[in-house]
Parts: C-alpha cells; sequence; structure tokens
C-alpha cells in the first residue's frame, strides 16, 4: 500500500468502479458482469480473486439500468439483453467451447478467442473485444498498481453500425472528454526552434500588424533543461514577457521532457534534492514514485505555471520504462499531468502523444513530425477519422508539415484549409530556415488565402466550441466519418477523406495539386443521403451520388445538410476567442432546424454550477410557408452582451421578399449567390422572432453560366473557349446554344484537352 501522504489531492479519484450487483453473475473462478445491453465483462482467475480497480481505460462499470433475463439450462447461463444472448458452460475455462455471444437476429456469433483485442470500438464483425487483463489498475490511493493475480479480464463491446450511441456507452464506461478552455479552438503556432525573445515578439507582433488571430504560442523543448526552465541568455526576463504576451490574448503553451533524469543544472535542484532527501547530482525520473511525482509536480511544475505557462505537451521522446509491471510510462504521465493541470476553478489542459481507448478523458492528442508531403496531409485526415472509431476527437496535427519534404505553398494552403476545419488548428514548422508557415513570406495570392483561412477559423470558435461542449457532456463526437449518420449506406465504407465536422457539414479537404490550364483541382466527392448545399456558392446536390467537384486555391469543398445552422462569429477584436457581440448566422433552406448555441465564460469549472449560456436559433416553416426564425437566450445572461447583431444569411433563396421584425436594422439580397441578408437586434432578456414572406429555395446555376464560370477561370486557348461558347442573361454563343443533347453530341469532336472535357462533362 502507498502512503497516502505522498499523493496529492489533485490525483484523488471518485468513479463507480463497481458494477451493480444484479448485473453480476459469479462463480469460484469466473465473473461475467453486464454493464450495458452491449457491454460484457468476463473475468476468469484460478485464484478466483477478482479487480473491482479502475484502469487506464475503465473508470466506470455502473453506468445505466436496463432490461435482461438469466437462466441455467444443461449446465448452461444463458444470459439475453435486447441485442445479445451470452451462453456460458458454468465453471469452465473461458475458450471456443465454453463462451459463445450471439446477436438477437442470429447474424453473429462471437466464440471467446475468435478474435483479438485492438484499439477500435467498432469492426465489419459488429463487436470488438477489449481486452484489460494486463492493464495497471489505481489503489484505493489512486496511484498505480500492478496486479497480482494473473486473471482474463476482457470486455465484449457489441454495437454493430450503432455508432454513435456506442461511443456515448463508451464515454460512460471509460469517462467523458473535458470541455476544454474555449482558446484552445483557436490558431496555434509552432516552430520547433530555440526563440530569443526578441523572435518571440517579432512573431507576435508580425500576426498582429497582418491581422491574424493567435491563440496559443508554443515554445519548445530546446529552450532548455528538459522545458523546465528558460535559456535567460535568450529569454532575459521570461516572466515579463509571457505577460506582456498574456495582454494580447495569447496563451503560452510549453513541451516539456520529463522522462529524462532531473539534474544539478537545473536551478531549483538543490531545493528538489532536499525534498527527496538525495545526496546525488541527478535523479532519475520514475513515475511510480508517489514520493517523486509528488515533488515533481509541487516543485517543477508548479513553477511552470507560476511563471505564466498556460499549457504543457508531453514530448514523445521514448519514454524509460517504469518499475512496475505493465504500467505504462506515457499513460501515467498523462494521467497526472491532466489530473494537476485542473486546479483553482480552472478546467485542465494538455497536449501529449499517447492514444489509447480511454485516452479522451486527458485532452488533446498530438500527433506530430509529420512529412511535408500531400501524402502525409491525406494520412492526417484518415488518422483523424481512425480516432474518432476510438472515441478520440481532441486531435492536434502537424499543419503544414514539420520534417523533411518538399515545401509547396499550394499544399501549405490546402493543409490550413483541413487544419481550419479540424478540432485544433496547430500550425508547425520543423527548425528550419526553408520551413515557413507564416503567410505574410508568401506572395500576395497564398498570404491572402493563408489569412482568410486563419481568421476564419476563429470566426469558427462559437460553432466549435458548441460542437465541443456537445462532446464533453453529450458524448457526441466534434469530427466523425460520414457512416457514423449513415450506417447503412455500403458507398460510405470507400470514403477515406470526407467527414462530418459537427453535424451540419460535411468537409472535404483537397488532396492533390491543381490541374495545370485548368487552375483547379478535382476531388471525387460521395454525399449521403439527403439535400446537401454548397456551402462556398449555394449549389444543391442530391445525395446518394458520387461527382467530379473542382475548386480553385481559395476553396475547400463544404456541404452544409439541408436546413444547417452554422453561427459564425464577427470579430470585433484580433485575438478574439471569447463571446461574440455579433454573429453572421447562415441559414440553409428547405428544412426546420434547431442550433442551441452554448457559451460560458470559457476558462472556469462553472459551467458545473450552470453558469452558461444556451441561445436556440430555430428555423421553421409555418402553414402559410412563410419561414419563422425566433433567437432565445437562457441562463446565466451576465457571460454574454446585453445586445446582440445577428446577421442572418438565407442562403440559396430567391422570391419577393417582405420581413416582419420589430428588432429589423437592415435588409438586401445579392442576387450572385442568392443570399437574403437580415439584420437584427437581439436584447438578450427577450425572445425576438423574424418572419419572412415570399421565400423559395433558389435553383442552381443553369449549366451553361457553370460552364461559363469555369472557363474564365482556365488558361486554354481563347478560340477553344469561344469554340465551346459564352453563357450571360442576354443568350448564348457556341456550342451553349445548343440543348444538352446536342451539346454534349458536338462536344465530342472537340479534340479537348482530357482533363477539361471531364470538367465539363461533371456540369452538364
Amino acid at each position: 500500500m502507498i502512503n497516502d501522504k505522498y499523493v496529492l489531492p489533485e490525483f484523488k479519484l471518485n468513479q463507480n468502479e463497481i458494477a451493480n450487483k444484479k448485473y453480476v453473475f459469479k462463480g469460484k473462478k469466473y465473473r461475467i458482469s453486464l454493464i450495458s445491453e452491449r457491454i460484457f465483462r468476463f473475468e476468469y482467475s484460478e485464484s478466483g480473486v477478482f479487480y473491482n480497480s479502475i484502469t487506464k481505460t475503465v473508470y466506470n462499470r455502473n453506468i445505466k439500468e436496463f432490461e435482461f433475463s438469466k437462466k441455467e439450462a444443461d449446465g448452461t447461463l444463458i444470459i439475453k439483453t435486447s441485442y445479445w444472448t451470452i451462453y456460458y458452460k458454468l465453471d469452465e475455462k473461458y475458450n471456443e467451447e465454453s463462451l459463445k455471444i450471439e446477436s438477437t437476429d442470429q447474424s453473429i456469433i462471437w466464440n471467446f478467442n475468435s478474435q483479438s483485442a485492438n484499439d477500435s470500438l467498432f469492426s465489419s464483425e459488429g463487436y470488438v473485444i477489449i481486452d484489460d487483463s494486463d492493464s495497471a489498475v489505481f489503489n484505493s490511493d489512486s496511484w498505480f498498481s500492478a496486479k497480482n493475480n494473473k486473471t482474463t479480464d476482457v470486455y465484449f463491446f457489441g454495437y454493430q453500425k450503432d455508432y454513435l450511441n456506442g461511443l456515448k456507452d463508451f464515454y460512460l464506461l471509460s469517462g467523458n472528454a473535458p470541455l476544454l478552455p474555449r482558446y484552445a479552438f483557436g490558431n496555434w503556432w509552432s516552430k520547433k526552434t530555440d526563440y530569443s525573445d526578441q523572435e518571440i515578439r517579432k512573431y507576435i507582433d508580425d500576426f498582429a500588424n497582418n491581422k491574424i488571430p493567435l491563440s496559443v504560442f508554443m515554445l519548445n523543448e530546446r529552450l532548455d533543461h528538459q522545458g523546465f526552465e528558460m535559456d535567460l541568455s535568450k529569454i532575459k526576463k521570461p516572466v515579463k514577457l509571457l505577460d506582456e504576451i498574456h495582454k494580447q490574448n495569447i496563451k503560452i503553451a510549453q513541451r516539456i521532457k520529463p522522462q529524462d533524469n532531473i539534474n544539478s543544472s537545473l536551478s531549483f535542484y538543490d531545493e528538489f534534492k532536499a525534498m527527496m532527501d538525495h545526496k546525488g547530482d541527478s535523479y532519475d525520473f520514475d513515475v511510480d514514485d508517489p514520493k517523486m511525482v509528488a515533488a515533481y509536480f509541487s516543485l517543477i511544475i508548479k513553477k511552470l505555471e507560476k511563471s505564466g505557462i498556460d499549457c504543457l505537451l508531453l514530448s514523445n521522446d521514448t519514454a524509460k520504462k517504469t518499475k512496475m509491471k505493465n504500467l505504462d510510462t506515457l499513460f501515467a504521465l498523462e494521467h497526472l499531468h491532466y489530473l494537476y493541470s485542473i486546479k483553482d476553478n480552472k478546467r485542465g489542459i494538455l497536449l501529449a502523444p499517447s492514444t489509447f481507448l480511454g485516452s479522451q478523458r486527458y485532452a488533446i492528442k498530438e500527433i506530430n513530425d509529420s512529412v511535408v508531403s500531400y501524402e502525409s496531409l491525406l494520412k492526417q485526415i484518415k488518422d483523424m477519422l481512425a480516432f474518432s472509431n476510438m472515441g478520440l476527437s481532441y486531435i492536434s496535427f502537424d499543419i503544414g508539415g514539420s520534417v523533411k519534404g518538399i515545401e509547396d505553398k499550394e499544399l501549405l494552403a490546402r493543409w490550413v484549409q483541413f487544419g481550419v476545419f479540424s478540432p485544433i488548428l496547430r500550425l508547425c514548422s520543423g527548425n528550419s530556415l526553408y520551413q515557413n508557415r507564416e503567410p505574410w513570406l508568401y506572395d500576395a495570392e497564398t498570404d491572402y488565402i493563408l489569412s482568410h483561412y486563419l481568421r476564419l477559423r476563429h470566426r469558427l470558435i462559437p460553432y466549435i466550441y458548441t460542437k465541443s461542449r456537445n462532446y464533453s457532456i453529450l458524448g457526441r463526437p466534434i469530427v466523425y466519418p460520414l457512416y457514423f449518420n449513415f450506417p447503412d449506406d455500403q458507398n460510405l465504407a470507400k470514403v477515406e477523406n470526407e467527414y462530418f465536422f459537427g453535424d451540419e457539414l460535411i468537409i472535404a479537404p483537397v488532396t492533390s495539386k491543381i490541374i495545370p490550364n485548368l487552375n483547379q483541382a478535382k476531388s471525387n466527392i460521395y454525399l449521403p443521403e439527403g439535400n446537401w448545399y454548397d456551402f462556398n456558392s449555394g449549389k444543391q446536390y442530391q445525395g446518394k451520388k458520387r461527382f467530379n467537384y473542382y475548386s480553385t486555391l481559395r476553396d475547400i469543398p463544404i456541404f452544409a445538410k439541408e436546413g444547417a445552422i452554422i453561427p459564425l462569429a464577427v470579430l470585433s477584436k484580433i485575438n478574439q476567442t471569447d463571446n461574440a457581440k455579433e454573429f453572421d448566422v447562415h441559414i440553409f433552406p428547405n428544412k426546420d432546424n434547431e442550433f442551441l448555441l452554448y457559451e460560458d465564460d470559457g476558462t472556469t469549472m462553472n459551467y458545473q454550477k450552470n453558469s452558461f449560456v444556451e441561445t436556440k436559433i430555430n428555423v421553421s416553416h409555418n402553414s402559410n410557408n412563410n419561414l419563422e426564425i425566433s433567437f432565445s437566450s437562457k441562463g446565466d445572461l451576465n457571460l454574454i452582451s446585453e445586445f446582440r447583431v445577428y446577421n442572418i444569411h438565407l442562403r440559396s433563396v430567391e422570391g419577393r421578399f417582405k420581413v416582419d421584425s420589430m428588432n429589423l436594422i437592415s435588409e438586401q439580397y445579392n442576387k450572385d449567390n442568392n443570399t437574403f441578408i437580415i439584420r437584427v437586434v437581439h436584447e438578450v432578456k427577450e425572445d425576438i422572432k423574424i418572419i419572412i414572406n415570399g421565400i423559395k429555395p433558389a435553383k442552381n446555376k443553369p449549366y451553361q453560366a457553370e460552364i461559363k464560370d469555369l472557363l474564365l477561370n482556365t488558361n486554354y486557348k481563347t478560340e477553344i473557349k469561344e469554340l465551346i461558347g459564352y453563357y450571360n442573361n442576354e443568350g448564348s454563343s457556341g456550342l451553349l446554344k445548343l440543348d444538352k443533347a446536342d451539346f454534349i453530341k458536338e462536344l465530342k469532336k472537340i479534340k479537348l484537352d482530357k482533363e477539361l472535357e471531364e470538367a465539363i462533362r461533371s456540369l452538364v
């Protein structure tokens, strides 16, 4: 037993690790626990000793009430839930003959040992096995402990294609993701270099002068001493510097490497040595030594926090093995650092490299050292979706790449576009003169694109923060594969670079280069069932179809679902991450919908005491086919402005509009993109309603107009373009004068560039 005095209060755990007795069936050597209708725990121990402790993956075993039946027949225990039936030959050691689980419709059968454990929660078989047999556990002092007895301890997780409910129950079993501080969803800057104070100030000034928001500035372990202290020859007055940065609403993150030994090169080593009653010039870091860990946090980490460091990043260097059997060093460090970061009523935040089932409890997963290439960009998208199958949404990639490769401004633009629509945007580069992520160092067009998207990221924070709350509290992931919402669409199994970003948007990052002369990149898109709208152009697409989509470097394919509501902040200051005073609210047609905008103070744990605001944005069509939009804010209204302005963008609409609202400021219609913009003011203590008469969904542009727009962006010969033709409100020329059938027929006779012909055909 560990002496309790060395386990800091921050590390105390309080969970429901013991299953409800009515769901537990036990013999001399076996124990079967029903965790839910679809999660079952199977233990077998020759000694008859079983563990109720918290483990690396499992925090709670008493998660819900449900119906089941139990009987014994011919020496077999039979347990039925709504989804599965368990057959166990009583008292026999678990094997393929003694333990079997069958789905209610008898389409799926699992025999013990027929599937090895993996790190995903879902599989094509309809179930996965989580093997907890060799996990270290937490003892009654909330400290790490090895199992003294050899036991079989596995979990059957059988949610088949019910992905979203499977994740919800997994979070109940394993622990919810935290609600991160609001600033975490802004722009992070990371360059793996040895900064001087002048260089840090210049970076921050350059972001401000170029009006590019910055939320977190990341320092690096190259600063000195495993990241525990700054190099005073380069950073003259670190506390003053960090205070200056904080005054600009920018947080500081510091990478640390605690796996190395703690030695006399550190200015506080004598103080640490006295705490440890140690006489040598170095002390090996041992994460399973609670006395050393207590000294490490109460002295070293506390000094870092007092100096102004807001967030720590654990190095992903090879971790030393612990003395304790089966205790993973990185897991232990992650567990301890995250819990210690929650103090003084402030939320915890940590970046760490390890990904395992249950690691959603410990905030942000840093995936770094990406080679600069399109292949790495695509791999990050695939990895993000794979992590969602583990229940992980807080993923931070090297946006832009940081290792080797070939620098390419087009690739950087595509990477930043993906980063904007990922959970955490961390611009990253290696310690190289030739790796630049600063927008202002590029040509005017690239600078414009990068700057536009980095500003868009901060405008998206109200949407992302709301989805983060839903992830943390409701168990709804921020990003996830399309098949989570459409499990029966077989076509989605082949979709590898599209994903839901929240529940309103599908994102399809571009992962290939622009086609020469065509001046656009080609993406092959598949949209699931329903009607979808191009967020950029407003064009409507019918689902369950595959098509080619062409985008300039300024555009990333974004598709809004029918009726989607997307709130964007209108930024009133450069590094804004707090609650906005003005919003652009994009609303897409044809379907009633509701968006519950969530806001709190962004930093403290007060939201757990109901200190938050929910603004219900409701869109409905009444019996007269009028559109009705309402805003209603409830909760702690002191957290938001007394008056707010909403610029309502009704997308892809047309008609003779008449607006009925006492809160109307102005209205205008943009015919080029079929958007009706209504500007209203909202006194948040009152509900407001806007009624729009005469509105209807707009038709897509004629294909002739789309072909004209396509040709205007290309570098093909003018005579070829003129032969194809021109289109405007007064009529058409060339082949575009023909009807569709004749146009296609005549188009075949022209010897067009293959890519141009394919692009034109995609529009007809």
